[in-house]
């Protein structure tokens, strides 16, 4: 029920911001623990939604990870609903995209307000 009023909220934003990137391969300087990380190859998306319409019931984001096979071929995708803890959406996002699993992001906060994101696809994109 809460799901389908967000996602009502969210296709009903009149102000709706895409922001899709294709990254390159991220390093392993881009996360603090990523030492027994391989590094990623294969160009990864990270797309951002802004929805400017907002109420109590909004969560900090809803984020969508999709992971694909050796041929693209889609494998897993999962939606995850943060509440409030952004350290924690940021670290997930940020092992995700250094894992190359494609991240969706819809949120009614603006993109500054994820800053290690932020800074993240800024190096990726570079």
């Amino acid at each position: 029920m809460i799901f389908t009023r967000l996602l009502q909220k969210f296709v009903a934003a009149i102000t709706l911001a895409l922001i899709g990137y294709r990254l390159k391969s991220l390093s392993q300087q881009s996360l603090s623990s990523s030492k027994s990380l391989p590094n990623v190859t294969k160009r990864t998306n990270f797309y951002f939604v802004h929805v400017a319409e907002s109420d109590d019931l909004m969560p900090l984001a809803i984020t969508r990870y999709t992971s694909y096979d050796d041929n693209d071929k889609v494998l897993n995708v999962e939606q995850v609903i943060y509440e409030n803890d952004l350290f924690y959406l940021e670290t997930e996002v940020a092992v995700a995209l250094q894992h190359g699993v494609d991240v969706s992001l819809m949120t009614c906060e603006p993109f500054s307000n994820f800053p290690s994101i932020e800074k993240l696809i800024e190096q990726a994109h570079g």
